[in-house]
């Protein structure tokens, strides 16, 4: 081989190995993040607004019997015109009466409601509770009804005298309501069984 030639083919072979042979990829560009089939976590931004945290709602205190007030028809007056409401019903139950405790929850969430708008609810259970196991019986509704509204027991021996100082007829039977005014009158009285359609058409007038 002639020294020309010789010198020809070095330089090609060094071109070869400083600047490489033949076409070259470009490097391809690096994902950051996640895994295969799954998409990168999201960054953590102080300014990305958080989901508010729903406060659950505060549970009902359920009352001891031993600490309901007890309310014959004068005193329950009194304490109506107290309260300083625009109407307060009195739902008056007991411990044998299914109707009444099975509408409780109903009068609970009228009561929710349109309490922000002065309305006020009484439950006043008319069972003794010095009989026997009786005390044990009213707090056992009370666990299980858990209403919101206020609890008051009716004095022993004057359902009769209650009822007929409002001037209705009463004959025995429950459950039976009152709405009474913010200076204590009556202004309804029924033996219906109360439903959320009863008490807006009835009750939510006196109240607005």
């Amino acid at each position: 081989m002639t020294s020309p030639l010789r010198a020809l083919l070095c330089a090609v072979v060094v071109s070869c190995v400083t600047f490489g042979c033949g076409k070259s990829e470009a490097p391809k560009p690096i994902k950051s993040g996640g895994t295969k089939g799954k998409p990168a976590p999201a960054s953590s931004d102080a300014s990305t607004p958080k989901t508010p945290v729903t406060t659950p709602a505060t549970a009902v205190s359920v009352p001891k019997v031993a600490d309901l007030k007890v309310h014959d028809l004068a005193s329950l007056k009194a304490h109506v015109k107290a309260q300083k409401g625009k109407a307060t019903v009195v739902a008056v139950w007991a411990t044998w009466c299914a109707p009444c405790i099975a509408e409780m929850p109903t009068l609970a969430a009228f009561y929710e409601k349109h309490k922000d708008k002065g309305l006020r609810v009484v439950g006043l259970c008319v069972d003794d509770r010095a009989e026997d196991g009786m005390g044990e019986k009213i707090q056992q509704v009370l666990e299980k009804v858990k209403v919101p509204f206020e609890m008051a027991l009716l004095k022993p021996e004057t359902d009769e005298a209650f009822f007929k100082g409002l001037g209705v007829e009463w004959d025995s039977g429950l459950p039976a309501t009152v709405v009474f005014g913010p200076t204590g009158e009556k202004k309804l009285y029924t033996r219906k069984a109360l439903t959320h359609e009863y008490l807006d058409q009835h009750v939510l007038p006196l109240v607005n």
